[in-house]
């Protein structure tokens, strides 16, 4: 059960980035493994975070709670964060340094806290539509558990806390292909090193965007330990039923967790993410000027609605292309290939001015063109103004 107050303490990747305030509510369903006692648990849980950054840096800050349901059901709360910085020292290579600390508190039977930070070195390489990320992660903190009352002779004590360090230091290659417009496929071996004894692992994983709206994540994990050797999944779904609320569910059989030491855990859940407070626009940073000719912005339409639709075309011959900006938090958007147009993509965007870019095979692609601006991060990127009605 401890693993499901863990489950946002692992960073998101550096170069991820989302902006805005975000409120999730999720319900899940644990089953212990057979060798645990332990009865299968309900969970309600909630977490606000707030993220932020550019297409060099990033930060997020995040709280939780959850509680258990039913009579002496656990509860626990988590602080939690991360930051890093990327630097690029060509166009398909990038360097960078994340942190994150975590402090977990769990009041089960044992009454379990912990604290923890993380830093975490990586080097990308993006060529051609492949991609490689080689990165290390150094942990180190404490954690505590109360023992249970003893008797004696002069009758029943209280029962003390044991501690214990946390220390654990991993080392990862990630390699992955984007097959197709809308499918990426990718693997990962990785070897962990706790006490004296050595972990090896194997990740595996597809992704894909059936619509604009619908993404989903299958991911196979294996690992290797002295004691033991394991075998997990992972599958996620989620839909954007609104630009600012996302329907999520997730099943999962989770591995060993070497730092915290949760058993193996299978669960489902299901939730909904809110965005409370999205990115407002900034200042215009130039008029509104037509775009180059090699990016074809659809015609505005009025709408009741506050966003207005804007087509996004880029005429390339390549394997992939993908779209990102501020109105997706930097996540990468799959485009479509078209006949007539070469690569679209269609978003609702409310009025304001936004920053976005393409990445085409995996490289960063920004067309020259009056729109065409640095980011103070050795990049270029474009400017987009959505007037408003």
């Amino acid at each position: 059960m401890l693993a499901l107050a863990c489950g946002g303490l692992l960073p998101r990747p550096v170069n991820a980035q989302e902006r805005g305030i975000y409120l999730d509510v999720s319900y899940q369903r644990s089953q212990p493994p057979a060798d645990v006692q332990a009865e299968p648990g309900n969970y309600l849980s909630g977490a606000v975070s707030v993220r932020g950054g550019s297409p060099r840096l990033y930060g997020q800050a995040r709280g939780a709670l959850g509680l258990g349901l039913g009579s002496g059901s656990p509860r626990w709360g988590e602080l939690s964060g991360v930051g890093g910085a990327e630097f690029r020292a060509s166009q398909g290579l990038a360097a960078g340094l994340a942190v994150a600390p975590f402090l977990l508190a769990y009041a089960g039977s044992d009454g379990y806290r912990a604290w923890a930070a993380m830093i975490q070195p990586f080097v990308s390489v993006t060529t051609g539509g492949i991609g490689a990320l080689l990165h290390g992660r150094a942990w180190y903190g404490r954690s505590s558990f109360e023992l249970p009352a003893a008797r004696t002779g002069f009758g029943e004590s209280s029962g003390s806390r044991a501690e214990r360090d946390l220390r654990l230091t991993e080392a990862s290659l990630d390699a992955w292909r984007y097959a197709g417009s809308s499918i990426t496929i990718g693997a990962a071996g990785e070897i962990a090193f706790l006490d004296s004894d050595r972990h090896w692992g194997l990740r595996t994983w597809l992704r894909g965007q059936p619509s604009n709206r619908t993404e989903m994540t299958g991911s196979l994990l294996f690992r290797k330990s002295p004691a033991r050797t394991e075998a997990g999944f992972l599958i996620t779904a989620s839909y954007e039923l609104d630009p600012n609320l996302r329907l999520q569910a997730a099943v999962t059989r989770t591995l060993t967790d070497l730092l915290l030491e949760a058993p193996q855990t299978f669960s489902a859940a299901v939730g909904l993410q809110l965005r409370l407070a999205p990115r407002s626009a900034s200042a215009p940073l130039i008029a509104y000027v037509s775009p180059p000719a090699l990016v074809e912005l659809g015609a505005l339409e009025t709408s009741a609605r506050p966003e207005r639709p804007v087509r996004f075309s880029l005429r390339a011959q390549a394997d992939s292309v993908l779209l990102m900006g501020d109105f997706t938090g930097w996540a990468p958007r799959v485009m479509r290939r078209d006949a007539e147009r070469g690569w679209t993509l269609e978003f609702r965007i409310p009025p304001g001015t936004y920053w976005f870019a393409f990445l085409v095979d995996g490289d960063w692609y920004v067309p020259e063109g009056p729109a065409a601006v640095a980011d103070g991060w050795g990049r270029r990127n474009l400017i987009l103004v959505v007037p408003g009605e």
